[in-house]
């Protein structure tokens, strides 16, 4: 990574996942935000993050399972992914989106909250859909 810090400092944005090495993730996401960057963390798969990774973050994208694992949360309605967010913004998080399956996603940012219900699509072609 040491050689590729000069990117991540110039970089508008900085979009990471767990299949990383954490302490490779921790280092880009600190060096990222000093340089102001801004940081995104796809926390898959699911692991227990500390929290001086999740200060360096202005987002995080959690389904149901990462949540409850990072906040202690079961999510499974509109007002338990508030409660999880909220673990998550006190930790200092910016904004926090949590993945709710068929039923969408779920917003939480100092502008407010909001729950972007789910649609159904005919898939053609899953492959890499994650």
């Amino acid at each position: 990574l040491q050689p590729h810090l000069g990117l991540i400092r110039e970089a508008e944005t900085l979009l990471m996942q767990l299949e990383s090495p954490l302490e490779t993730i921790e280092l880009a996401a600190k060096e990222a935000r000093a340089a102001g960057t801004k940081v995104i963390l796809n926390p898959a798969p699911a692991r227990a993050l500390p929290d001086s990774l999740l200060a360096n973050l202005d987002i995080i994208t959690p389904n149901e399972t990462e949540a409850e694992l990072l906040t202690g949360v079961k999510v499974e309605s509109e007002e338990d992914a508030a409660m999880a967010a909220c673990v998550l913004h006190g930790k200092g998080v910016e904004k926090v989106l949590i993945t709710l399956g068929e039923q969408g996603a779920f917003l939480s940012r100092a502008e407010g909250k909001k729950l972007m219900g789910g649609y159904s699509v005919k898939a053609v072609d899953t492959t890499a859909a994650g």
